[in-house]
């Protein structure tokens, strides 16, 4: 058996589920989150602060920040010091959350979606050649049906996966009407990272456990697949640091939390 089978990786946490706190008190944050087991973190921007002071902040936490978001407009109009920012950060992964209206239109059609292809397959030829890698985040609207296929479809046939790596949103993935089980079994090592989200009957983010989403079943496919990195996020919680430690909690229960 793998060292990966036999321990699989702990999870990490999205830090735009702490959002308002990192901005009001990010080293006291940053020391909870570490305090309720959580060992790496995904970037949401700075908080006000400059890359080497976050860094300083992460170090000063034992936290690691393998990846980090990114938009689309910044990474088209400051992609040079976005780069330099991660390097410093101590990121693998610069991710893009999504494509913007200069990059994908409205009621887009199968050229439109090869076009967005190029320019995710072009952003990660430039950023693999600083050393990072470069990804793509997936929401609801990437899984609409363009003829008879999707743009999600049309994105994991032309992305070159040397180039562009997917960060598989299992909340988004099942809102858009997909099975992230079967895109991980069917797409193995192209989903280097998960952001594990948890919905309720209702359809709304819930905190990963409470909800309908089989997270046995969604971690054993992502084993299977070779994902490396899995981070918990809700874009609303009602208290961030509860939340964090509720799915921390449920994670660990299923044992793919190590501390």
């Amino acid at each position: 058996m793998s060292s990966r089978a036999a321990r699989p990786p702990s999870p990490g946490i999205q830090l735009h589920t702490v959002r308002k706190l990192m901005d009001r008190d990010a080293a006291g944050t940053l020391a909870a989150l570490r305090k309720i087991g959580y060992r790496e973190v995904k970037l949401a921007g700075l908080h006000g602060r400059n890359a080497r002071e976050v860094r300083g902040l992460l170090d000063d936490a034992g936290l690691t920040a393998p990846a980090g978001h990114v938009s689309a407009e910044d990474l088209r109009g400051r992609s040079g010091a976005l780069l330099e920012e991660a390097a410093l950060l101590g990121q693998a992964f610069v991710i893009c959350g999504g494509a913007d209206r200069e990059w994908l239109p409205d009621n887009p059609a199968i050229d439109d979606a090869k076009r967005l292809a190029a320019i995710l397959n072009a952003a990660g030829s430039a950023v693999r050649s600083v050393g990072l890698r470069f990804g793509y985040h997936n929401h609801a609207g990437d899984h609409f049906a363009i003829g008879a296929t999707t743009l999600y479809d049309v994105l994991l046939e032309e992305c070159d996966p040397g180039l562009v790596a997917l960060e598989l949103d299992v909340f988004w993935s099942v809102r858009g009407g997909r099975d992230p089980v079967a895109d991980l079994d069917r797409h193995a090592e192209r989903f280097p990272l998960l952001h594990l989200k948890d919905m309720d009957a209702r359809g709304d983010m819930a905190d990963v456990g409470s909800g309908v989403l089989d997270f046995s079943r969604i971690l054993e496919a992502a084993g299977r697949s070779g994902t490396a990195h899995r981070f918990v996020e809700h874009d609303h919680p009602a208290s961030p640091l509860g939340s964090a430690a509720a799915s921390h909690r449920f994670l660990s229960g299923l044992g793919i939390s190590s501390t």
